[in-house]
């Protein structure tokens, strides 16, 4: 606040080991204050689990491999930097994270972002990009079918490569129904594709067609 004023604050106490619990801990904190603060929620009986369950599916797809979440959020990093370099990178962090846990779909979800750049961007043949793509995207969604940003990622896919619209509207609606929160964006030379624009209507207008590399 402007004024100093503390809204809320919290001390917590745990092992390193416990990383995922603090986390979690925090980010329920967070949002029953934030709900009680900003939105007049009750602080009731039922506010914790509302919380929790928000939590939850936040961290959809999530390891439980530290050391795997740490070269998760490292490619992130790499990726969001949207160069060839970087992205190559990214990519190899995601790799090395999935070694470590074969059944993180938060990571073969975002590999399946970063391959799908590799191929907006013309840094990898069209076919190819979108079929690595795929590929991650769908092991993600054979992992955690209820996670967003598989969701989003193969409505991208569907728009952008297959000109899929009715299937990249599907899986538009799918990512909004899971987790309407989720900003998931695409870059391309034409700019910065956010998944909610991954629509039947919004697809079909010319400017969306960029992404049809031959």
């Amino acid at each position: 606040m402007a004024d100093g004023y503390r809204l809320w604050s919290e001390t917590y106490d745990r092992t390193l080991e416990d990383i995922f619990a603090v986390q979690d801990d925090i980010a329920q904190s967070v949002v029953k204050e934030l709900r009680s603060t900003l939105l007049g929620a009750t602080q009731d009986s039922t506010a914790g689990q509302q919380a929790a369950a928000a939590v939850a599916i936040a961290a959809k797809g999530r390891s439980t491999d530290p050391e795997a979440n740490r070269l998760f959020l490292q490619a992130r990093y790499f990726i969001d930097r949207n160069t060839r370099d970087d992205t190559k990178k990214g990519i190899g962090y995601l790799k090395e994270a999935l070694a470590l846990d074969p059944e993180f779909a938060l990571a073969w979800a975002d590999l399946g972002r970063a391959c799908a750049n590799e191929s907006n961007w013309g840094w990898a043949p069209a076919a190819d990009g979108f079929m690595r793509s795929r590929e991650a995207i769908t092991r993600a969604l054979g992992l955690e079918p209820n996670l967003a940003e598989a969701h989003a990622g193969m409505g991208w896919i569907q728009m952008a490569h297959d000109f899929d619209w009715q299937g990249a509207e599907t899986s538009s609606i799918a990512r909004s129904s899971w987790h309407p929160e989720t900003h998931w964006c695409f870059t391309s030379p034409a700019g910065w594709w956010p998944t909610s624009a991954v629509s039947t209507r919004e697809s079909r207008s010319p400017a969306a067609r960029w992404s049809r590399i031959r």
